[in-house]
């Protein structure tokens, strides 16, 4: 059984349109668990709609048994169908995790710029791919519609930035909700501006594979995905439970608002796929690992630096020694002459024979 924490806090702004799901059992599926986190914009009812129906719309297909990816690709598209309906003016990224065959095999669908990744054996490794106006692909699309890519410079924790959005309104190129970026009325959801059609990854889990972290653009545009694994790793201890993973996640989201100044709502679900025992012994082996291979690094590191700092101090003698000898040289050469005169003089001076 896969161990789970979730956090999700509004940061500096005023409220929090982020919404998150986390399942380790589905109640059509006992046997699959389902994740997802949901940043919403232009309020919270898309990220809402999602947390409470997309899980439902992807196990109530009838390709859900033999076709997970195509299931969630139609969960998707019936979703945002449905929230279209209701006519309400906000959107939300959305990526999702469906873990089957009892945590064996893994599906990741994403839809905008939130993002999962994997850390095996310590590596992170990405799932999704996020999807901005200035890709390609999707510049591509966008244009193709009677919708335009505006880009403009801001700043982004004390740096310029240039953001790229469509209309100069959305930084996003695909969301579920969004109906009026959706008005190419002749056309499928896969070729609006705004497409909710999402990209999805399979990937068959290894024992290496050790947890999953998914989380709003909050969180990633303030750490790398290596950074987030490294700070997760580091925590993971023996004898570790549900709770003991909550705090992870609430330390994670506590360290992009508070450390890496992250402007925005951060939400982060960090799920551990080994059971108990197998992440607490895979854990405690990295965590010596690492701890022996750090130390040794930073011994070697040091030996190196002294030697080198060694060679400095030689060379910075060397330097003085030789700048004594440069100053020393008019002196030496003034008493060589003085010498050689006063050996001259003995030369020349008669002995005095004083007569009696």
């Amino acid at each position: 059984m896969v161990l789970v924490g979730c956090c999700s806090d509004k940061g500096k702004n005023k409220k929090n349109e982020d919404r998150f799901v986390a399942l380790k059992s589905l109640p059509s599926d006992p046997s699959s668990s389902f994740f997802g986190v949901f940043d919403g914009h232009g309020g919270d009812k898309a990220s809402t709609y999602c947390q409470k129906h997309l899980h439902e719309n992807i196990t109530t297909e009838e390709c859900y048994a033999s076709n997970k990816r195509q299931a969630i690709i139609s969960g998707f598209t019936k979703t945002d169908k449905k929230f279209l309906k209701k006519m309400e003016d906000s959107g939300t990224t959305a990526v999702c995790c469906l873990l089957t065959q009892n945590g064996k095999q893994l599906y990741v669908g994403n839809t905008g710029d939130s993002r999962c990744i994997i850390s095996c054996k310590g590596q992170a490794i990405p799932l999704s791919k996020d999807h901005k106006p200035s890709d390609p692909a999707e510049q591509k699309r966008i244009e193709s519609t009677e919708h335009k890519i505006v880009s403009e410079t801001i700043l982004v924790n004390g740096k310029r930035t240039l953001m790229y959005r469509i209309d100069g309104v959305l930084a996003v190129s695909r969301a579920i909700g969004d109906g009026d970026f959706k008005d190419k009325a002749d056309a499928g959801p896969e070729a609006q501006a705004i497409t909710c059609v999402p990209d999805v990854e399979e990937r068959a889990l290894k024992d290496n594979d050790e947890f999953l972290v998914l989380a709003c653009d909050g969180l990633w545009d303030v750490m790398t995905n290596q950074e987030v694994v490294d700070f997760v790793s580091k925590r993971l201890t023996k004898d570790m439970t549900d709770e003991y993973i909550q705090t992870v996640a609430e330390q994670l989201v506590s360290y992009a608002i508070k450390e890496k100044s992250s402007p925005d709502n951060v939400t982060a679900v960090v799920v551990v796929l080994n059971d108990v025992k197998g992440a607490s012994n895979n854990a405690a082996t990295t965590s010596t690992s690492s701890s022996k291979s750090s130390s040794e690094s930073k011994s070697s590191r040091s030996e190196k630096r002294e030697k080198e700092k060694e060679k400095e101090r030689e060379k910075e003698k060397e330097k003085e020694r030789e700048k004594e000898k440069e100053k020393d040289e008019p002196r030496q050469k003034v008493v060589q002459a003085w010498e050689s005169k006063s050996k001259q003089g003995q030369q020349q001076k008669k002995p005095f024979l004083r007569k009696f």
